[in-house]
């Protein structure tokens, strides 16, 4: 295996596991209000990922860490051409680390409410800001704009559809989680949640992936259209999977039907546009990943730090995961 491929693999390897692990922590905090019918609900929702929140928000700095380091090409360009999404999905992380940080120190409904909000925001904002990021990417990045023209183009409807595909397919990916997670009235309802999610995610990804189709700037960027297509077809399938497996109370089975949809459009990217890592709009401006990758001697120096860290990150996870195992329900004890 070449230092090439041994990178590319860490890198895709690092975003799967940051889409699927932080990706219900979007969804359940989207999901607080609806869900979380009293602050005791709302406690036992924000419980039932508290003790991996900080260990989910660590394969983003990992993702951020690999990028810099190994593909500063990559980096240089997509911090360029889609900064405001990036911004925003940093600032959406603070905001929810804060309000779900924060919730237990104030005194008083008022302040309750006020932190609900902050983690619903943050919430909200990443999960919109990457299914935009998916499909600015699906369209190709806007060449020689200024900031504000740049800033505009991530409005365009095709890549507002893909907004909230992002968000609906998080919002499921969190409601099977808390299915999956919690026992009793709380698991029942989040089961419930997923029946309503689950078509309306169906229909969303069906409608982004039809104006893909028939969108001229996607064309141009896709040299692999089939390809595309299949990621799509895999993300629908997915959900359809998800909605009847969890009806028949196979969470851990829903819950891998769910990973694979949130992951399902960013391959279809990956693959549709391959060989290309990073295009610009009507296909301009392509870089491959020898491109964006840093030289030889820097891969094979930063592999002998990867190695190490990723089994200690893995082994320190595995062992979280299984300290807290237990499904939680309304007697369960709350530190949130």
């Amino acid at each position: 295996m070449t230092l090439e491929t041994l990178w590319a693999l860490v890198l895709v390897w690092l975003v799967a596991g940051y889409l699927v692990l932080d990706g219900y922590d979007y969804g359940i905090g989207m999901l607080l209000p609806a869900l979380g019918r009293d602050d005791r609900r709302r406690r036992l929702m924000l419980n039932a990922t508290g003790p991996f929140l900080l260990g989910n928000e660590v394969w983003l700095v990992a993702v951020a860490g690999v990028m810099i380091a190994a593909f500063p090409g990559l980096e240089g360009a997509l911090f360029t051409a889609y900064y405001p999404l990036i911004a925003a999905l940093l600032a959406g992380l603070m905001l929810r680390g804060t309000g779900i940080q924060l919730r237990r120190f104030g005194r008083g409904p008022g302040w309750r409410t006020a932190m609900d909000a902050a983690t619903v925001t943050g919430s909200l904002v990443p999960a919109a800001a990457l299914g935009m990021l998916v499909g600015g990417m699906l369209r190709g990045a806007p060449q020689g704009l200024s900031a504000g023209a740049a800033a505009a183009d991530l409005l365009h409807p095709f890549t507002l559809l893909c907004g909230l595909a992002g968000v609906l397919l998080f919002s499921l990916h969190g409601a099977v989680y808390l299915a999956l997670r919690l026992g009793g009235p709380a698991g029942d309802q989040a089961r419930a949640a997923v029946g309503r999610l689950a078509p309306a995610a169906l229909a969303v990804v069906v409608a982004a992936a039809a104006a893909g189709a028939l969108s001229g700037d996607v064309r141009a960027v896709l040299t692999a259209p089939v390809s595309a297509a299949v990621g799509a077809a895999i993300a629908v399938g997915a959900c359809a999977a998800a909605w009847a497996l969890a009806r028949s109370g196979a969470a851990a089975a829903a819950f891998a039907c769910t990973s694979v949809a949130v992951l399902a459009p960013f391959a279809a990217v990956l693959a549709g546009a391959r060989p290309h890592v990073f295009t610009g709009r009507a296909g301009e401006g392509a870089l491959t990943l020898s491109d964006v990758l840093a030289d030889e001697a820097t891969l094979a120096l930063l592999a002998w730090f990867i190695v190490p860290l990723a089994v200690v990150g893995l082994a320190a996870q595995a062992w979280n995961w299984w300290s807290f195992r237990e499904r939680l329900d309304e007697r369960s004890p709350l530190y949130f």
